[in-house]
């Protein structure tokens, strides 16, 4: 997902993917910095990506499908 830090798509998204098959991505440089730091800050508070579930998206569901990655 990128820059979809609203209830609504959430709640979708998490209705037909499990939380180990969503990986977050922002558009930056593309979109203000304000704006990303806003939609992250949405994505934490929501109960969809509670507990560790926030830093898989973020990072552990890409480490895991890109394993050459997941060490930088």
């Amino acid at each position: 997902m990128a820059l979809s830090g609203a209830r609504a798509p959430m709640a979708a998204l998490t209705e037909m993917a499990r939380s180990d098959h969503i990986m977050y991505g922002s558009d930056w440089p593309f979109v203000a910095r304000d704006f990303v730091v806003e939609q992250i800050e949405n994505l934490r508070t929501m109960p969809y990506f509670a507990d560790d579930r926030f830093a898989a998206m973020e990072r552990g569901n890409a480490a895991r499908l890109f394993k050459r990655f997941a060490d930088a």
